[in-house]
């Protein structure tokens, strides 16, 4: 039987414009890699204040490349129109305004297909909005990639 896991990557950023390059362990089982997902949260602005002039959801750019043939397979702007609604998930009840999304966005998978056979994807991320608003913002930008793998018989466990 096919059955669909999630491996979640975290890159942490903490300066303007800074560049992240990491790497994500495809786990032996995986058969293919069907999907990529991205978040974000916010931890806080050098700056004095919120973003309240920042009307952009542009957070960074996100690249990933695998190490067989697909090379470079991903590549996307990483957004978060919370930014620009003023739900940037620090609760502070000042300036929230009534929302259907009080929680975020609703996230949607982009649909990709890689081969399994790879064992390490290596990316890199750059942040955008610390140089669009040319302070130090620190957030992390999380990735989630959906793969398939063939379930053994009676493997009925919990993902690790």
């Amino acid at each position: 039987m096919i059955k669909q896991r999630i491996i979640v990557a975290k890159i942490s950023i903490t300066r303007k414009g800074e560049v992240k390059f990491f790497q994500v362990k495809i786990p032996f089982d995986a058969k293919i890699i069907t999907g990529v997902e991205t978040g974000m949260r916010l931890k806080n602005f050098e700056a004095p204040g919120r973003p309240a002039g920042y009307a952009n959801s542009l957070i960074g750019e996100l690249k990933l490349q695998g190490s067989d043939d697909s090379n470079v397979f991903y590549a996307a702007n990483v957004s978060d129109y919370s930014i620009s609604e003023r739900l940037d998930k620090v609760p502070v009840i000042d300036f929230i305004d009534e929302n259907v999304w009080t929680h975020g966005y609703k996230r949607e998978l982009e649909q990709i297909l890689v081969d399994g056979n790879t064992t390490v994807l290596a990316g890199i991320y750059k942040d955008k909005i610390g140089e669009m608003l040319n302070v130090n913002v620190s957030y992390d930008v999380f990735l989630y990639m959906w793969y398939k793998f063939k379930a053994k018989k009676n493997d009925n466990q919990s993902c690790p």
